[in-house]
């Protein structure tokens, strides 16, 4: 009985951040708007995941992790973020058709691509190394990250993006302030 109730107690302790944010990252969304990350999201919680349109193994299987998360959640104040780190070739337009086949709620959901992203990266510890094919083909080796940001803009908790266990996640999003 004791350990029930150290348990029930345990999961409703909200989660201590990790982590400051300590730059202002600026990137274009899918509608190719100037946002200043993390400040343009203060106020919200936010999901952020780190993906090129590209991949063909892991970043599907982020992106669909944060999709389920999205859509069995009931938090009203949470922003769910895609930063591609590949941003020759996922322009913004790329970035909205990527979302729109996924059946993206934008209200919701931003992709962000160029203008300080390496810098973001590096925030982050979010390693890429590009690995060309030939002289047009490339893929991206890249770490499976995907991040829960607390409404002032801490990193609270760091899940291996294509293996998180999505239950985990929304009761640490029920958890983060």
């Amino acid at each position: 009985m004791r350990k029930l109730i150290f348990l029930f107690l345990f999961s409703c302790q909200s989660l201590s951040p990790i982590a400051e944010i300590k730059g202002k990252y600026k990137l274009f969304n899918q509608d190719s708007v100037l946002i200043t990350f993390p400040d343009d999201f203060k106020g919200k919680k936010i999901l952020i995941g780190f993906i090129y349109t590209h991949c063909p193994d892991i970043c599907p299987t982020i992106v669909e992790n944060m999709i389920k998360i999205d859509k069995k959640t009931n938090e009203k104040n949470i922003v769910f973020v895609l930063v591609s780190f590949d941003p020759l070739r996922d322009k913004p337009s790329v970035l909205k058709e990527f979302g729109k086949i996924r059946d993206l709620n934008f209200n919701r959901w931003q992709l962000l691509t160029g203008g300080d992203w390496e810098g973001l990266m590096n925030e982050f510890k979010i390693v890429a190394i590009k690995r060309p094919v030939n002289d047009s083909v490339y893929f991206i080796d890249h770490t499976s990250r995907i991040s829960l940001i607390d409404s002032k803009g801490r990193i609270v908790k760091n899940y291996i993006g294509h293996i998180v266990d999505v239950n985990e996640v929304l009761n640490d999003i029920k958890r983060t302030k």
